[in-house]
């Protein structure tokens, strides 16, 4: 089976041009995209964590510019938003959060077809310190299924 099975030939093409080598033939973890969020009903930024083992669906958390204390009202999920700060993340304009509660599900074809036709939405790399403790953070969390771990590879099966 193909990493891209469901992504057009343009798209493909067109995302061999605009990015390195490595971001071609797989999402990686610590990737930040911006796309539409149809939960959110809005654009988010979601930072890719890990991808299935058919490359079908990728697993990634909400970037969020301002913490939403009507969301996140208990101590429990509080702890579980993650700083992110803007001096080890370039791409941001401001500290943000990142929601470490909710492990979001993505169609893998969909999110590389995004970034090939508009490549601003592909914003960059979060540092590795950064990648490490949110991962931490997700896999702790006991709001997501060790079954949800597992699809996205961030456990052990």
């Amino acid at each position: 089976m193909s990493l891209f099975n469901n992504c057009t030939n343009e798209s493909l093409e067109k995302l061999k041009a605009q990015f390195p080598e490595e971001k071609t033939t797989v999402l990686k973890p610590g990737m930040v995209i911006r796309k539409y969020d149809k939960e959110a009903k809005k654009e988010k930024w979601i930072i890719i964590l890990g991808v299935d083992e058919g490359y079908v669906m990728t697993g990634a958390v909400r970037v969020n510019s301002v913490l939403n204390t009507k969301v996140f009202r208990d101590k429990e999920m509080l702890d579980l938003q993650y700083p992110l700060d803007k001096k080890d993340n370039e791409f941001l304009s401001w500290n943000s959060t990142v929601d470490c509660s909710n492990l979001v599900e993505r169609d893998y074809a969909a999110v590389i077809n995004h970034i090939s036709d508009n490549p601003d939405e592909y914003k960059g790399d979060i540092s590795g310190d950064d990648l490490r403790l949110i991962t931490e953070t997700v896999v702790e969390s006991p709001t997501i299924t060790p079954r949800k771990l597992k699809q996205f590879n961030l456990i052990d099966k």
